[in-house]
């Protein structure tokens, strides 16, 4: 979590997904310590989903392991 300097906590901030860059590795699935990211089949292609944002505590995780920058804090 961020802080503004005075010790209050920032906005916490929910990842979003941009589906174009997602490859559907699974990567941020395996990561995401409260299991709030799943893939879903669009056709022939996965893609990360974020089932519920308001549950995420923020920790970005997903972020930091995805490879293709497909996912934004």
């Amino acid at each position: 979590m961020e802080t503004d300097g005075s010790g209050a906590l920032g906005p916490r901030r929910v990842p979003s997904v941009i589906a174009a860059r997602c490859s559907g590795c699974g990567r941020c699935v395996a990561v995401c310590p409260l299991k709030i990211i799943s893939l879903e089949t669009v056709g022939y292609h996965k893609n990360a989903v974020i089932s519920s944002g308001e549950d995420c505590a923020g920790c970005g995780e997903c972020a930091v392991n995805c490879p293709l920058d497909a996912i934004e804090c």
